[in-house]
């Protein structure tokens, strides 16, 4: 993750496949002029090395979407359109992207086909405004935005399907309430380890048996309005 002054940032990144340290889900945050950044967080189908570098490409063109100034739902349209013109290559792309103004306090987003993120604070709830559908699916896909509001100690929690999608030996998923109950009970320890005390539960909850990529950001914010 890149180093943007005003916002703390922990991660981790585990790969579902024993013959790789990469897989197809992928973040990154970005340091933008005027106190502004972009954070993407996205999944791209299918696992192992095939998995990394269509992710590597999706990163890459993400990217420079973002430092072209495209708002959320314009890069999710770019990269539908990129997508949609490899006519050989069937890749589907969930991702999370919001684009943050430290100085206002305020950020828009576009979640598409993604899980819920989440904005920590007491009465902390998943962002609802702004779900789209998967990235590489449709031509005539609708991209929508969101918007949020964040004060300094706000966090801001992503994770990718692999998360919520875990199962214990029963075959019962960890499920979004599950999450939600678990950060709100570790977020008073601060951003640092964050993601770690999650794969923690995660590990125990699957008896090490997770089969599915997994990445977790979480983001605090430092200002904001307050």
């Amino acid at each position: 993750l890149g180093d943007v002054p005003g916002i703390a940032a922990d991660s981790v990144y585990l790969s579902a496949t024993n013959s790789a340290l990469v897989g197809g889900d992928f973040y990154t945050l970005i340091r933008l002029p005027d106190d502004c950044a972009v954070m993407i967080l996205g999944d791209v189908s299918g696992k192992g090395i095939e998995a990394a570098s269509m992710s590597a490409l999706v990163k890459t063109a993400l990217t420079a979407y973002a430092w072209e100034g495209a708002g959320p739902a314009r890069m999710a349209r770019s990269l539908n359109s990129m997508l949609m013109g490899f006519s050989r290559v069937e890749t589907f792309v969930t991702a999370f992207i919001a684009k943050i103004d430290l100085k206002a306090g305020r950020a828009t987003y576009c979640s598409a086909g993604h899980p819920p993120t989440m904005v920590i604070r007491p009465e902390s709830m998943p962002l609802g405004g702004g779900q789209s559908g998967v990235i590489g699916a449709f031509e005539s896909m609708v991209y929508e935005t969101g918007v949020f509001t964040f004060a300094p100690g706000d966090m801001l929690f992503m994770y990718t399907d692999g998360t919520i999608e875990a199962r214990d030996r029963s075959g019962a998923f960890f499920g979004e309430q599950r999450l939600r109950d678990l950060l709100l009970s570790v977020s008073g320890e601060g951003v640092s380890g964050i993601c770690g005390k999650v794969l923690g539960e995660l590990d125990r909850f699957t008896e090490s048996a997770l089969d599915d990529d997994i990445a977790l950001v979480s983001l605090e914010f430092l200002r904001g309005r307050s």
